[in-house]
């Protein structure tokens, strides 16, 4: 479906939003250096550094993952089919909460300054931009549903 024109269709707009999955991935290398996570692991007991790490790790296998798929099949994701719906639904609803996380609770305490200000809005765009496009989708597909 064509939302303006023959560029802005929703498979265009899911396969952009697949993509923005990946622009989260500096944050990986940024993020440890920013937040300062050597002085602060090291006050972990090892199985809360290691739980840590492996919620972090399967967060970004989370992210990765969906946005192999969405990329892969933007058209089958935006196409109105129950699967497609349900998968634009669900990551409307996951990054629709990371996006209230971004604005409600880390705002208050993400650290100050150039880097501090560019990441929170950076990342709170990205939020905002996956958010829209896959609960847009969703609602189309419910409607064609």
């Amino acid at each position: 479906m064509s939302l303006i024109g023959d560029g802005l269709s929703l498979r265009n707009l899911v396969f952009v939003a697949g993509c923005l999955h990946f622009f989260q991935l500096p944050a990986v290398f940024i993020a440890p250096r920013m937040l300062n996570w050597r002085e602060e692991f090291s006050r972990l007991s090892p199985i809360n550094r290691r739980i840590f790490e492996m919620v972090g790790l399967g967060i970004m296998l989370m992210t990765i993952g969906a946005g192999v798929v969405v990329v892969i099949a933007p058209g089958e994701v935006a196409g109105g089919s129950v699967l497609g719906t349900s998968l634009a639904g669900y990551l409307g609803i996951v990054w629709g909460f990371r996006t209230w996380v971004q604005v409600f609770v880390y705002s208050k305490i993400w650290p100050a300054g150039r880097w501090g200000r560019l990441t929170h809005y950076g990342m709170l765009a990205n939020l905002s931009m996956k958010t829209a496009i896959y609960m847009t989708v969703f609602l189309f597909g419910v409607v064609r549903i």
